[in-house]
């Protein structure tokens, strides 16, 4: 599917959406943290998430209808340019295109009610009801909703693409912060140390979603493992596979060798370790996490668009 010039457009706009999504995602998930922060700190902490999810809005709104132009491009060889009677056609006439409307129509909402910096509770159940249409119309659309787009695989698919973008927004966003130093007031610190830690126990929780629902779509997508280990699907996912477990380690060393003693010098009365090196660990951990993250995207960009072995 991704063969040619549209084809590598289509793959690189995929990955865009799905980073677009992520950064949502993990942003709302921040600012989420940061509700009751009352410090400077907080405050400060709100405006890189801010930015990072507006910029993703804008990216949403600009690659959803340009995906169902370069598939239309993909699928009957045209040049792109010469794509626009093929891509109402796919929109008028099929399953896809159906499905991919629905995704285009969610993103003027969901830009709508996730724009202003503080949302409030009606925008909230608008915005959760875009990104749940949104997130569907991207598992129906992919290999997920062979069978139809209703179905336990798309179901599936859903909550894997929700997970892992979670994970992948937040780590994107956890990059862009700045934690207090040592010496800070006590009401930063204590806000960065809520902050740190909600990002690692939802890191956690998020992980065991994207690894059960991971092992769900292998097992419905292979019918043997010899079928999928020769396949370029198969040999896809173990890249995916593998990748996965390069973030997994480092968000493990980060919470368990890194967090501890970082906790412990954010949660200080008086904050008496004047080091700053947790701090510096923790965000050289976490731009390498960010990198292997973003190669995960596109290998999960890659098999959205592909076809698993068949029995």
């Amino acid at each position: 599917m991704f063969e040619g010039l549209p084809g590598a457009l289509a793959l690189a706009n995929l990955v865009l959406i799905h980073l677009g999504i992520a950064l949502v995602l993990g942003s709302l998930a921040c600012d989420a943290w940061l509700r009751d922060a009352r410090s400077a700190w907080g405050d400060r902490a709100v405006r890189p998430s801010t930015a990072a999810r507006r910029a993703a809005l804008v990216l949403i709104l600009v690659a959803l209808p340009c995906a169902i132009w370069l598939q239309a491009a993909v699928v009957t060889e045209v040049p792109l340019l010469e794509a626009g009677p093929a891509a109402l056609t796919l929109m008028r006439q099929t399953r896809y295109g159906h499905v991919a409307l629905a995704g285009v129509a969610a993103g003027p909402i969901l830009a709508a009610t996730g724009w202003p910096r503080a949302i409030t509770r009606a925008r909230r159940a608008w915005l959760g009801l875009a990104l749940v249409v949104l997130l569907w119309s991207r598992g129906a659309v992919s290999h997920a909703g062979a069978l139809g787009a209703l179905t336990a695989d798309v179901a599936i698919d859903m909550l894997h693409l929700g997970a892992t973008s979670l994970w992948v927004g937040m780590v994107l966003i956890a990059v862009a912060q700045r934690l207090p130093a040592p010496g800070a007031p006590a009401p930063d610190r204590l806000d960065a140390a809520r902050w740190v830690a909600a990002l690692s126990s939802t890191a956690t929780a998020t992980l065991a979603v994207v690894v059960l629902t991971g092992a769900f779509k292998t097992w419905r997508s292979a019918p043997t493992i010899a079928a999928l280990s020769g396949s370029d699907f198969g040999r896809t996912l173990g890249i995916k596979v593998a990748l996965v477990a390069v973030a997994v380690a480092l968000g493990g060393f980060n919470r368990y060798r890194v967090l501890p003693g970082l906790l412990r010098n954010l949660r200080a009365v008086e904050s008496p370790d004047g080091s700053s090196n947790g701090r510096h660990v923790l965000k050289r951990v976490l731009r390498l996490e960010a990198f292997v993250l973003v190669l995960v995207s596109i290998a999960a960009a890659i098999l959205s668009g592909s076809e698993p072995p068949r029995a």
